[in-house]
């Protein structure tokens, strides 16, 4: 508590204002001294409010609020939650004022750190394309973010439907996310799934869903949170891949794959029986030197490389070897260059 007494606000206080102050030698520095000279930082701040208690007899309240103070050798950004009330005589004349107060800073410098982490979270989730989701496992009932219930088909501006968004979900999937759920909440399980969405037009998005169980003090779980995301374009670039590679597998022609060094780094099953290399065999093991005699491979080498160096791609004939029987094959080659994307610069 503080006492500020007379037209020039003279301060006294309390031991547990005295802490306030700081370091040992500072705690008495404002005793006797008017409010302006003691906080001269914080003075234009409070002036109006001492003047304004002083004149009317009304008392004021303040919540969280800035007032620099001086302490530990610098000026602090400090945060206040005070009252200051008016000290009266008989005659109802203010003589002077009683300011209550609690020092906040912590508490409202932690708020603004968890507000701006909640902020860089949003901004990477949106930066991700993720919604949030969160349910409330006493009251059954979920708060959506705004994607979120975009991706399951909800109205924008209402409060999220939980039976609404699972009917949403495509039929076949329904019991296995709601196995999902109950292996999380019921045996802590890890709740990572992928489903199927049915929009009302009819359209199908596959989403990808990951949560986790919150415990309250008691260690009863009550909520059940985590985030949702799009990714109907993964999968079917997933999908795409897949056809490639099955396309590249099965394909009558041999195909191989190296880098700058000759290092393989993939051959088909065609190439495989075209140079007679078990199925199961290590492809890294393997350089594209292995398949030629040596003469024959620095005479491809120097016709090739430059060709394809400059414009890309080369084709012609060469002289291959098969590794059990060492038996010569003629072959019609077909090189590629296959260029970095990220640097344009050819990699094998």
């Amino acid at each position: 508590m503080l006492i500020l007494w007379g037209p020039a606000y003279f301060c006294f206080y309390n031991d547990a204002y005295r802490l306030i102050l700081g370091k040992e030698d500072q705690i008495d520095c404002a005793v006797g001294k008017s409010a302006a000279q003691a906080w001269p930082d914080s003075w234009r701040i409070n002036q109006s409010n001492y003047e304004a208690v002083t004149t009317t007899g009304e008392a004021s309240w303040y919540e969280n609020r800035l007032l620099p103070l001086y302490r530990n050798g610098q000026l602090e950004n400090v945060y206040w939650t005070y009252s200051t009330s008016p000290i009266q005589n008989e005659l109802g004349t203010t003589e002077g004022l009683l300011v209550v107060c609690t020092e906040t800073t912590h508490t409202v410098t932690s708020q603004k750190k968890r507000e701006q982490n909640e902020e860089w979270l949003q901004m990477a989730l949106d930066a991700a394309e993720m919604g949030t989701w969160d349910l409330n496992l006493s009251t059954n009932t979920i708060q959506a973010s705004e994607l979120t219930k975009a991706l399951f088909g909800l109205p924008p501006h209402q409060e999220a439907d939980l039976m609404q968004a699972f009917n949403n979900v495509k039929e076949q999937d329904r019991s296995r996310v709601v196995e999902a759920i109950k292996q999380a909440i019921y045996h802590g399980a890890k709740y990572n799934i992928d489903y199927t969405v049915v929009m009302q037009n009819g359209t199908e998005r596959m989403v990808n869903s990951r949560g986790k169980l919150y415990y309250s003090v008691t260690g009863m779980p009550n909520r059940f949170a985590g985030i949702v995301q799009d990714i109907t374009k993964d999968v079917a670039a997933h999908r795409q891949q897949q056809q490639l590679a099955s396309l590249v597998e099965n394909s009558s022609d041999a195909m191989a794959i190296s880098n700058l060094e000759g290092q393989l780094m993939y051959i088909n099953q065609s190439f495989k029986n075209l140079i007679g290399i078990a199925a199961d065999a290590p492809v890294h093991q393997f350089t594209t030197k292995d398949f030629y005699t040596e003469s024959g491979y620095e005479n491809l080498i120097q016709r090739l490389r430059p060709v394809v160096d400059s414009t890309g791609k080369w084709a012609g004939t060469a002289n291959m070897k098969h590794l059990v029987s060492g038996e010569t094959i003629a072959c019609q080659i077909d090189a590629n260059q296959i260029i970095d994307p990220f640097t344009g610069k050819m990699v094998a």
